[in-house]
Protein backbone atom coordinates (compact mmCIF):
# COMPACT_ATOMS: atom_id res chain seq x y z
CA UNK A 1 0.00 0.00 0.00
CA UNK A 2 1.50 3.69 -0.89
CA UNK A 3 1.60 6.05 1.70
CA UNK A 4 -1.49 7.14 3.40
CA UNK A 5 -1.23 10.92 2.25
CA UNK A 6 -4.17 13.05 3.28
CA UNK A 7 -4.64 13.11 -0.43
CA UNK A 8 -5.31 9.14 -0.74
CA UNK A 9 -7.36 9.48 1.90
CA UNK A 10 -9.74 12.06 0.05
CA UNK A 11 -9.89 9.73 -3.36
CA UNK A 12 -11.48 7.36 -0.80
CA UNK A 13 -15.01 6.73 0.02
CA UNK A 14 -15.55 7.25 3.85
CA UNK A 15 -15.79 3.14 4.40
CA UNK A 16 -12.13 3.04 2.87
CA UNK A 17 -10.56 5.90 4.68
CA UNK A 18 -11.38 3.75 7.79
CA UNK A 19 -10.33 0.60 6.80
CA UNK A 20 -7.13 2.29 5.34
CA UNK A 21 -6.84 3.75 8.17
CA UNK A 22 -6.80 1.10 10.58
CA UNK A 23 -4.98 -1.09 8.47
CA UNK A 24 -1.66 1.75 8.39
CA UNK A 25 -1.96 2.63 11.99
CA UNK A 26 -1.68 -1.09 13.01
CA UNK A 27 0.81 -1.43 10.75
CA UNK A 28 2.96 1.03 12.17
CA UNK A 29 1.98 -0.10 15.71
CA UNK A 30 3.54 -3.70 14.70
CA UNK A 31 6.19 -2.09 12.66
CA UNK A 32 8.66 0.82 13.91
CA UNK A 33 11.35 0.84 11.20
CA UNK A 34 8.39 0.68 8.71
CA UNK A 35 6.80 3.60 10.65
CA UNK A 36 9.93 5.81 11.17
CA UNK A 37 10.67 5.21 7.38
CA UNK A 38 7.88 5.63 5.59
CA UNK A 39 5.94 8.85 7.50
CA UNK A 40 9.07 10.45 10.20
CA UNK A 41 11.38 12.80 8.04
CA UNK A 42 14.67 14.38 9.06
CA UNK A 43 16.80 17.39 7.95
CA UNK A 44 19.07 16.55 5.71
CA UNK A 45 22.45 18.27 4.95
CA UNK A 46 20.57 21.42 3.10
CA UNK A 47 18.45 22.07 6.03
CA UNK A 48 15.01 20.14 3.89
CA UNK A 49 13.19 17.76 5.68
CA UNK A 50 13.59 14.62 3.75
CA UNK A 51 12.00 10.31 4.29
CA UNK A 52 14.04 9.15 7.58
CA UNK A 53 15.86 6.07 6.06
CA UNK A 54 17.88 4.37 8.45
CA UNK A 55 21.31 3.18 8.53
CA UNK A 56 22.55 -0.06 9.22
CA UNK A 57 23.84 1.25 12.41
CA UNK A 58 20.64 2.72 13.09
CA UNK A 59 18.76 -0.85 12.68
CA UNK A 60 21.14 -2.48 14.98
CA UNK A 61 20.01 0.32 17.20
CA UNK A 62 16.36 -0.38 16.87
CA UNK A 63 16.87 -3.93 17.14
CA UNK A 64 18.34 -3.73 20.57
CA UNK A 65 15.96 -1.22 21.71
CA UNK A 66 13.57 -3.24 21.43
CA UNK A 67 15.30 -6.21 22.64
CA UNK A 68 17.11 -5.12 25.63
CA UNK A 69 15.28 -2.78 28.01
CA UNK A 70 18.86 -1.54 29.36
CA UNK A 71 21.33 -0.18 26.20
CA UNK A 72 24.45 1.70 26.04
CA UNK A 73 25.73 3.04 23.25
CA UNK A 74 29.14 3.73 22.39
CA UNK A 75 29.38 6.34 19.61
CA UNK A 76 30.89 8.98 17.91
CA UNK A 77 29.26 11.96 16.53
CA UNK A 78 27.41 12.55 13.18
CA UNK A 79 26.12 8.92 13.28
CA UNK A 80 22.39 10.28 13.62
CA UNK A 81 21.74 8.14 17.12
CA UNK A 82 20.63 10.93 18.92
CA UNK A 83 18.22 11.74 16.14
CA UNK A 84 17.24 8.48 15.22
CA UNK A 85 16.78 7.64 19.10
CA UNK A 86 13.81 11.47 19.03
CA UNK A 87 12.34 9.00 16.69
CA UNK A 88 11.47 6.19 18.33
CA UNK A 89 10.62 7.47 21.23
CA UNK A 90 8.24 9.55 20.00
CA UNK A 91 7.47 5.90 17.73
CA UNK A 92 7.12 4.88 21.33
CA UNK A 93 4.71 7.87 22.94
CA UNK A 94 2.10 7.63 19.48
CA UNK A 95 1.24 4.21 20.25
CA UNK A 96 1.40 3.37 23.91
CA UNK A 97 -1.05 5.81 25.70
CA UNK A 98 -0.21 7.64 28.95
CA UNK A 99 3.81 6.84 28.06
CA UNK A 100 6.14 8.93 29.84
CA UNK A 101 9.91 9.22 29.02
CA UNK A 102 12.41 11.62 30.73
CA UNK A 103 15.54 12.64 28.69
CA UNK A 104 18.67 13.52 30.84
CA UNK A 105 21.66 15.35 29.43
CA UNK A 106 24.60 17.68 30.04
CA UNK A 107 22.71 20.30 30.31
CA UNK A 108 19.17 22.08 29.59
CA UNK A 109 20.63 23.32 26.19
CA UNK A 110 21.12 19.66 25.58
CA UNK A 111 17.99 18.10 26.42
CA UNK A 112 16.32 21.06 24.82
CA UNK A 113 17.75 19.93 21.91
CA UNK A 114 16.85 16.72 21.91
CA UNK A 115 13.23 17.75 22.82
CA UNK A 116 13.45 19.67 19.58
CA UNK A 117 14.30 17.17 17.19
CA UNK A 118 11.08 15.13 18.53
CA UNK A 119 9.06 18.08 17.67
CA UNK A 120 10.14 18.61 14.24
CA UNK A 121 9.44 15.10 13.64
CA UNK A 122 5.69 15.39 15.08
CA UNK A 123 5.06 18.86 13.64
CA UNK A 124 5.57 16.93 9.98
CA UNK A 125 3.45 14.03 11.14
CA UNK A 126 0.69 16.17 12.67
CA UNK A 127 0.60 18.47 9.76
CA UNK A 128 0.59 15.03 7.45
CA UNK A 129 -0.91 12.34 8.70
CA UNK A 130 -3.30 13.63 11.25
CA UNK A 131 -4.28 9.71 11.72
CA UNK A 132 -1.17 8.56 12.75
CA UNK A 133 -1.13 11.26 16.09
CA UNK A 134 -3.83 14.26 15.70
CA UNK A 135 -2.64 17.03 18.13
CA UNK A 136 -0.16 17.80 20.55
CA UNK A 137 -1.68 18.56 24.01
CA UNK A 138 1.40 20.18 26.00
CA UNK A 139 4.12 22.10 23.10
CA UNK A 140 7.01 23.81 25.63
CA UNK A 141 10.66 24.04 25.32
CA UNK A 142 11.08 21.51 28.01
CA UNK A 143 8.47 19.31 27.43
CA UNK A 144 5.81 17.20 24.86
CA UNK A 145 2.49 15.78 25.44
CA UNK A 146 0.60 13.96 23.15
CA UNK A 147 -3.59 13.56 23.34
CA UNK A 148 -2.92 10.24 24.42
CA UNK A 149 -1.72 11.28 27.65
CA UNK A 150 1.82 10.80 26.44
CA UNK A 151 4.47 12.86 27.26
CA UNK A 152 8.28 13.71 27.17
CA UNK A 153 10.40 15.73 29.90
CA UNK A 154 13.72 16.90 29.31
CA UNK A 155 16.03 18.05 32.43
CA UNK A 156 19.90 18.72 33.35
CA UNK A 157 21.95 15.98 35.05
CA UNK A 158 21.83 16.87 38.99
CA UNK A 159 21.01 14.74 42.06
CA UNK A 160 17.01 14.88 41.79
CA UNK A 161 16.97 13.85 37.90
CA UNK A 162 14.41 11.89 37.56
CA UNK A 163 12.52 12.02 40.28
CA UNK A 164 8.97 13.01 40.99
CA UNK A 165 7.59 10.50 38.10
CA UNK A 166 7.38 6.87 37.34
CA UNK A 167 8.61 7.20 33.83
CA UNK A 168 8.36 3.99 31.08
CA UNK A 169 11.59 5.26 29.60
CA UNK A 170 14.96 7.43 30.57
CA UNK A 171 17.76 8.34 28.32
CA UNK A 172 20.53 9.50 29.46
CA UNK A 173 22.30 11.44 26.61
CA UNK A 174 25.93 11.83 26.27
CA UNK A 175 27.27 10.48 28.95
CA UNK A 176 31.17 11.25 27.54
CA UNK A 177 33.34 10.28 29.94
CA UNK A 178 33.99 7.13 31.80
CA UNK A 179 34.38 8.46 34.88
CA UNK A 180 30.81 9.61 35.02
CA UNK A 181 29.06 8.40 37.88
CA UNK A 182 25.81 6.59 37.72
CA UNK A 183 23.44 4.94 40.33
CA UNK A 184 22.40 1.41 39.40
CA UNK A 185 19.36 -0.62 40.98
CA UNK A 186 19.32 -3.79 41.10
CA UNK A 187 16.08 -5.33 40.45
CA UNK A 188 16.39 -8.10 42.58
CA UNK A 189 17.70 -7.04 46.18
CA UNK A 190 16.56 -2.98 45.45
CA UNK A 191 20.30 -2.11 46.59
CA UNK A 192 21.67 1.04 44.93
CA UNK A 193 24.74 1.23 43.92
CA UNK A 194 27.38 4.55 42.19
CA UNK A 195 29.57 2.90 39.54
CA UNK A 196 31.43 4.80 36.90
CA UNK A 197 29.99 4.17 33.45
CA UNK A 198 33.21 2.68 32.63
CA UNK A 199 33.52 0.28 34.77
CA UNK A 200 29.35 -0.51 34.08
CA UNK A 201 30.03 -0.64 30.47
CA UNK A 202 33.15 -3.45 30.85
CA UNK A 203 30.76 -5.93 33.40
CA UNK A 204 28.02 -5.26 30.89
CA UNK A 205 30.57 -6.67 28.49
CA UNK A 206 31.57 -9.37 30.51
CA UNK A 207 28.60 -10.33 31.10
CA UNK A 208 26.71 -10.22 27.82
CA UNK A 209 24.54 -7.45 28.47
CA UNK A 210 23.57 -5.28 25.46
CA UNK A 211 26.33 -2.25 24.88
Amino acid sequence: MPKLTKELLLSLSETDQITAVIKEYNKCRKDAKYCIETYFTVVDKLGNRSPFKLYPHQIEALISYQKFSNNITMKTRQMGFTTFTAAYILWKMIFNNNYLIDIISKSQKDSAKFIKDIRGILYEVTQNFPWLCESILVDNVMKLGLDNGSEVYGESTTEDAGRGNTYDMVCVDESHEFNTLIKIRNKRTGEIKEIAVGEFYLQSKKNNSNV
